[in-house]
């Protein structure tokens, strides 16, 4: 069951949701630190998943309690064991962790482990979850991407995990021109002349985080103004003319590995938005834009889809408009259908 399958992920999502300020340890109500405060779902199917995670929740909280009423059980029999034995009184003392209520045993906190005060204040990573149905919109999954990352993902694939790979002439150009000439000098023949070379693409990367996002527009120009800021910065205390103290080299001999890593990030992304938005440009992508923009507008764009599977394009991306084309036709007619169906077939 789908339903099940999600929700139980949810909850295992909550254990990776500790965090925040305080020790670290565990104190009293830690348990609850992982819990997301608030969660919200748009759709039947994400009602059903947030209905789910709630009842796995409090059952796993029901067993929970009945395992430390087992317990406590326990505790009570070796009591009175000792009582028979010692003939003394029937009740811990303060500093107990046990106290008998006369119904059963509950676990009372002592003081070494009882509610931190600091406790209320932790925050966990994550206070709120929106859980959507796929249904609400089915259209979107279908469009192709306009930002950095869906274009890398579009052109360039990215695996799981969140790498890609690229051909090392991509991201090293200059390296590769010179070993180009080196093979043509000394005439040696090497089957893998281009390897390729895996760039992480996560939040490990401070400027992907922010570049991500960016329309095909604007991520060239975003590119741009970061060189040029890295530039500055580097220049501004390379600059003879300003003196500096020896805490103020102090630092910058600091930064230069930051720095460094941050001109290289620079580059292979400079080289990755060349590539993606050179495939932007394509006439083939802006044709498929353009048929998705007539698909919207509820027209009939068979003669593409035809034209497409007749080309040899990748079968994920007809495939993705057949969706398309249905989902905004009310289906696809029967006759069309047929053609088609015989078409891929072939």
């Amino acid at each position: 069951d789908v339903v099940d399958v999600v929700a139980r992920s949810l909850l295992k999502l909550q254990l990776l949701n500790q965090g925040g300020e305080g020790d670290g340890g565990r104190t009293g109500g830690e348990s609850d630190v992982g819990v997301i405060g608030r969660v919200l779902g748009l759709g039947s199917l994400a009602t059903a998943v947030i209905d789910r995670m709630m009842y796995l929740r409090l059952e796993e909280e029901r067993m929970d309690a009945q395992a430390e009423e087992e317990e406590g059980d326990e505790y009570e029999y070796a009591d009175d064991d000792d009582e028979e034995e010692d003939g003394g009184g029937g009740e811990y003392n303060n500093d107990g962790i046990l106290e008998n209520t006369g119904v059963g045993v509950e676990a009372v906190a002592s003081p070494s482990t009882g509610g931190d005060s600091n406790n209320g204040n932790r925050q966990p990573p994550i206070q709120a979850l929106l859980v959507i149905d796929r249904k609400v919109d089915l259209v979107t999954p279908m469009l192709t991407p306009l930002t950095y990352e869906g274009l890398i993902d579009d052109v360039l694939q990215i695996q799981v995990g969140g790498c890609v790979s690229v051909k090392k002439s991509i991201v090293e150009p200059d390296d590769h021109q010179n070993e180009q000439q080196n093979q043509r000098g000394s005439r040696a023949h090497d089957t893998n002349k281009d390897p390729k070379v895996l760039l992480p693409l996560n939040d490990s990367d401070p400027l992907y985080t922010e570049v991500r996002d960016k329309h095909v527009e604007v991520f060239g120009s975003f590119l741009q103004n970061q060189a040029k800021a890295l530039k500055e910065s580097h220049s501004q205390f390379t600059n003879r003319e300003t003196a500096r103290d020896l805490s103020e080299i102090h630092q910058f001999v600091k930064q230069i590995p930051v720095f460094t890593r941050n001109l290289r990030s620079l580059k292979n992304h400079i080289h990755i938005a060349e590539l993606v938005k050179s495939a932007a440009e394509a006439t083939s992508f802006r044709q498929r834009w353009q048929t998705e923009r007539s698909m919207l507008e509820s027209e009939s764009q068979y003669d593409m889809l035809e034209d497409l599977i007749a080309s040899g394009e990748p079968p994920y991306r007809w495939l993705r408009l057949f969706c398309l084309q249905s989902l905004t036709s009310n289906g696809i007619k029967a006759t069309w259908y047929e053609f088609l169906r015989k078409e891929v077939v072939q």
